[in-house]
This record gives C-alpha cells, sequence and structure tokens, in this order.
C-alpha cells in the first residue's frame, strides 16, 4: 500500500534517492511549499519511499510489488524519475543518466552562516568549471529553492573566487549537490579544499553522485563508491 505520508524514521539507510527525499522534507515540511511525499508498506513494514519535486519524482523502493508501484508513479505522473538502477529496472524505466553513488561519514567541525553567502555569486561560482558535475536550472528557479532550503538550514554552501560547492542536509546527513572550480586551476586541490569545507558544516552520511569522469575525485577524498543511480524515463 502506498499512502501519503511524512514519517521515513523506520525505512533508512544510506540512499541517493532516500536522502533526496528527506532532504526535500526537511526544507519544505510545514511550509507553503511543502513537496508531495508518500511511504509504501508492505505487510505492515515500510519499504519504500516516494517524493515528487516538480517534474520530478524521487523513488526509494525494497519491495517486491513493483506492479503496484508502477500503476502509482503513472497515476502521479512524472517528467523523469531519480532512483538506484536497479528500481529503475525493475520498473521497466529508459535510463538517461547514470551516476555513481558515494558515501562518506563525516563529522560537523563548523556552524555554517547562511546569509553570508550571496545566491547570485553561488549560483555564478557554480557554473566556474563549464563542465562540473552539477547541471543547474535558471537562477531564478536556483534563487527561489536555495534561498529557502539555506533559510530553513536545510542547504550548505562554500564559495571563494576560484571555486564553490552546495549541499543539501537533513537529520541524517547531506548531498553534495555539486563542485565547481576554475578550468585553469584545476588539479591544485581547490577541489578537495572546497569540499572539505562544505562538509564540515554537516555531520552524518555525505552521498554524493558523481558520473565514472568525476568518481576518482571522491574517491580520493574519502568516499567509496556504494551503488549505481540514474536518471530515468
Amino acid at each position: 500500500m502506498i499512502t501519503l505520508s511524512t514519517d521515513f524514521s523506520d525505512i533508512y539507510r544510506p540512499s541517493l534517492s532516500l536522502m533526496h527525499i528527506l532532504c526535500l522534507k526537511a526544507a519544505f515540511e510545514g511550509s507553503a511549499l511543502e513537496e508531495d511525499t508518500w511511504i509504501q508498506r508492505e505487510d505492515g513494514k515500510a519499504v519504500g519511499a516516494v517524493a515528487k519535486n516538480g517534474g520530478r519524482l524521487y523513488i526509494f523502493s525494497l519491495g517486491e510489488k513493483v506492479d503496484e508501484l508502477k500503476e502509482f508513479i503513472n497515476t502521479v505522473g512524472f517528467s523523469e524519475i531519480l532512483t538506484e538502477k536497479a528500481t529503475a529496472e525493475g520498473l521497466g524505466l529508459k535510463t538517461v543518466k547514470e551516476y555513481n553513488v558515494l558515501l562518506k561519514k563525516s563529522v560537523k567541525t563548523a556552524d555554517f552562516a547562511p546569509l553570508s553567502i550571496g545566491l547570485s555569486p553561488l549560483y555564478n561560482g557554480l557554473k566556474l568549471g563549464e563542465d562540473g558535475d552539477i547541471d543547474l536550472p535558471s537562477f531564478e528557479n536556483f534563487a527561489a529553492d536555495i534561498s529557502h532550503r539555506l533559510r530553513h538550514g536545510a542547504a550548505i554552501a562554500a564559495l571563494d573566487d576560484n571555486s564553490a560547492a552546495l549541499g543539501f542536509k537533513c537529520d541524517k546527513g547531506a548531498i553534495v549537490n555539486g563542485i565547481s572550480v576554475k578550468r585553469e586551476l584545476r588539479g591544485r586541490g581547490l577541489g578537495g579544499r572546497i569540499l572539505g569545507e562544505l562538509l564540515s558544516y554537516s555531520d552524518g552520511d555525505i552521498l554524493a553522485a558523481a558520473e565514472e569522469k568525476n568518481t576518482e575525485f571522491y574517491i580520493k577524498n574519502g568516499f567509496e563508491v556504494i551503488d549505481t543511480a540514474v536518471i530515468a524515463r
């Protein structure tokens, strides 16, 4: 059975899709922008979670009732889905983009002051590396989303003249959403430094999704590959 829910306490494990769902919950629960979130249960046990943000669905599934999940996502509608590769294959979805999912345990060592970072400088900083690992929306959409998350303690960021990093946060940990370094300065350790600053603001399970070309960077900075996630349709 799939029902509306905001309680995912009995289903947590390190997962890119589930961490995204928890970060959405942390940012928007109780606000006018609250997202739709659902939980799937089989025999009274939580086996899956779904969230909808705009046209994108986030699906985390451990269950066996694939037909129920297929019917559900077709009913609520979507433009694309972020989920683990095995789930996408079970649902018969077509992969658009594939990522290695990496995990690192982190312990908070610094406090984050969100109002010290301007949205426009952060956006421009994330665009420094034109082939970086973050797909930025328009500034208007970026500003509305990130401003809300920052005000509610559900986003973290790091920024200097040559690099930038952004992450989403919840009580279980965080997701590294993107790191960008000026092209001509790459290979000098700036990416690792800005990542370290970002992680100093959060503890718990830190997840990153990286294309193959960026995976080694995270491994060198203490992450390990734990899964494969996809954008699918």
